[in-house]
């Protein structure tokens, strides 16, 4: 799903927090080796005739077809690795399409959680991140919410995390430009035992493999994406050279989401600060 991203994830669905925290990308597996260097897909042994969903489309089209599926989603997740100047970034999401989410972000030894709920939207960081993203009041907020969750008192699509809690805030964040660079059809492919269809999508700088299913439903399995000034499928921005890899599961499984125990939670209003970056 190739296509170019901002610096916040509002627009990118990929959380800047502050610029310094990026939400990029609950983990349903899917696509990713344990190998190491071992290749993420092999050449398949045996093809087939059988056009699958694709009916001899042109690859822009096969794409196309691809992140149409992807947009009618009732839910599903990503899981996404981010390499770039030497700083990397991992993010696990839940995402459905009523608009409940749950994710977790680890870069820059930072870790914050996310639980975005129909009506409120729930935020829950290690003391670095409080103390960083408090400004003059970073101590006291950090002690404030040790062990709780902050209470945002907003709904999900109100905040900057949106774009990772509603399907169609992820799609219309992510989907691609097919109208600039190309598309073209790599060999068939294997992934996690699963036909792949290998379609790459170039622009100037900009690199993206995405890995389709062959058969069924054309969800999209994988994205590969390396280039600089901007990220495909996933919702994320680069605006050095970076290095990312995205895998989608789950498809049409919502997860369970509830909201913290209100014990369990501090309302933003509570906290009387005059600054807090979130």
């Amino acid at each position: 799903m190739p296509g170019n991203g901002g610096a916040r994830a509002a627009a990118v669905a990929a959380c800047a927090l502050v610029g310094v925290l990026v939400l990029a990308g609950c983990s349903g597996g899917g696509g990713r080796d344990e190998g190491g260097d071992a290749p993420i897909a092999h050449v398949a042994v045996r093809t087939t005739d059988d056009a699958g969903p694709y009916g001899g489309m042109t690859p822009r089209q096969e794409l196309a077809k691809a992140e149409e599926a992807m947009r009618q989603v009732s839910a599903m997740t990503v899981d996404m690795d981010q390499q770039q100047g030497g700083r990397r970034v991992h993010l696990t999401a839940a995402i459905t399409a009523g608009g409940g989410c749950a994710l977790a972000e680890q870069a820059a030894g930072d870790s914050v959680q996310v639980i975005g709920t129909r009506d409120n939207t729930y935020l829950k960081a290690d003391d670095a991140f409080w103390r960083a993203h408090g400004g003059p009041d970073g101590s006291r907020v950090a002690a404030a919410l040790d062990g709780k969750w902050l209470r945002l008192d907003q709904r999900p699509s109100a905040t900057e995390f949106a774009g990772y809690c509603s399907v169609a805030g992820f799609m219309s964040a992510t989907s691609s430009n097919l109208g600039q660079g190309a598309v073209v059809r790599g060999r068939p492919a294997t992934l996690d035992g699963k036909a792949v269809l290998t379609l790459v999508h170039t622009t100037p700088g900009h690199r993206a493999t995405v890995r389709v299913a062959a058969t069924g439903t054309p969800y999209i399995l994988r994205s590969d994406i390396s280039g600089a000034g901007g990220s495909a499928g996933t919702g994320s921005a680069a605006t050095d050279a970076a290095t990312e890899s995205v895998t989608f599961s789950g498809f049409g499984r919502p997860p369970r989401i509830s909201p913290p125990p209100p014990g369990a939670t501090v309302a933003l209003a509570a906290l009387g600060v005059s600054h807090l970056s979130v």
